[in-house]
């Protein structure tokens, strides 16, 4: 069963269970180090979310309390120097694993369906698999580089 296709799931997904989530979440980058159990907890523990085009998922200068990482669809985050869109696989939110207000605002572009991770929950699986630390320390430095390379 291909969850993300079509996303006319949304308005049934309440009855999706956290195990229905395992099979999509193994086929993302961030994730390909969990094993199974993992990938179940990490379903269990987060929230899923739809946006329609045009909905503000963050605002610039919000509280951040969760890091949202995209399952499908597309998003546009607009932070003071620099748009980007952002696609499948792709996170957003992290300033709030270090205590931070958003730094952007992600507006969805298209239906968009995210797994959002409350900051706890977030930094408890960084601890438990540092490896994806260091992807998010990746991304992070590409998108500054390319903020960088921008305004040069």
């Amino acid at each position: 069963m291909n969850l993300l296709q079509p996303l006319a799931l949304a308005p049934r997904a309440h009855r999706v269970t956290a195990r229905d989530w395992v099979d999509e979440l193994a086929r993302l980058p961030m994730f390909a180090g969990l094993g199974r159990r993992e990938l179940r907890k990490l379903a269990g523990q987060a929230r899923f979310e739809w946006f329609q085009p045009g909905d503000d998922v963050v605002v610039f200068g919000a509280h951040a309390d969760s890091l949202f990482v995209i399952l499908a669809g597309s998003a546009r985050a607009r932070g003071k120097r620099a748009t980007r869109t952002l696609t499948r696989g792709d996170f957003f939110g992290e300033m709030s694993l270090i205590g931070r207000r958003r730094s952007a605002t992600v507006v969805a572009t298209s239906e968009l369906n995210v797994m959002l991770l409350p900051q706890p929950i977030a930094r408890e699986l960084l601890q438990r698999h540092p490896q994806l630390g260091f992807e998010i320390l990746e991304k992070l430095g590409q998108r500054l580089m390319n903020v960088e390379q921008t305004a040069a």
